[in-house]
C-alpha cells in the first residue's frame, strides 16, 4: 500500500510518498535537492497541513509537532459524523504520527499515534464549498 500525502509547511508545498509495506518514505520537494535537510531541523516549530478528500468532501488535518496536537479542520462537520469517519480520523492520526517518526528521527513518539480534536472553524454555507473553505484554512 502506498500513500501520497501533500504537505504545506510555511506556504511551501511538497509531497510525502509513503510505502507502508516497505516502511519507506520519500520526500518530493521542488525547492530542495537535498532530502529536506534545512527544513527538517526547523519543522518542530511549525504546523503541517494535510488536505484530505473523503467521499467527495475536502477537509484538513493540522498538526503542531512540538505540541503533539492534531486538529481536524472541517467546514461541514464539528465531530465525526459516522463510524467510518471516526476510524479514518484515528487511522490518520497513526499514519501522520508514523510520518513524523520517519521525517524527524529525534521525535519522541508514542505507540498510540496522535489524538485528534475537531477545531471550531467557520462552516460552509452549502454542500459545495468544502474545497474553497479548506484552502482558506491553510
Amino acid at each position: 500500500m502506498q500513500w501520497s500525502i501533500p504537505i504545506c509547511d510555511r506556504d511551501h508545498w511538497y509531497l510525502y510518498a509513503l510505502n507502508i509495506a516497505k516502511k519507506k518514505l520519500w520526500v518530493l520537494d521542488s525547492l530542495h535537492s537535498e532530502p529536506f535537510d534545512d527544513i527538517r531541523r526547523k519543522v518542530d516549530e511549525y504546523a503541517w497541513f494535510i488536505p484530505i478528500c473523503d467521499r467527495d468532501h475536502w477537509y484538513l488535518y493540522a498538526l503542531n509537532i512540538a505540541k503533539k496536537k492534531l486538529w481536524v479542520l472541517d467546514s461541514l462537520h464539528s465531530e465525526p459524523f459516522d463510524d467510518i469517519r471516526r476510524k479514518v480520523d484515528e487511522y490518520a492520526g497513526k499514519i501522520i504520527h508514523d510520518m513524523v517518526k520517519v521525517a524527524i528521527p529525534s521525535f519522541m513518539h508514542t505507540s498510540e499515534g496522535f489524538e485528534y480534536e475537531y477545531a471550531d472553524v467557520p462552516k460552509q454555507p452549502n454542500k459545495d464549498d468544502c474545497g474553497t473553505m479548506e484552502r482558506r484554512m491553510i
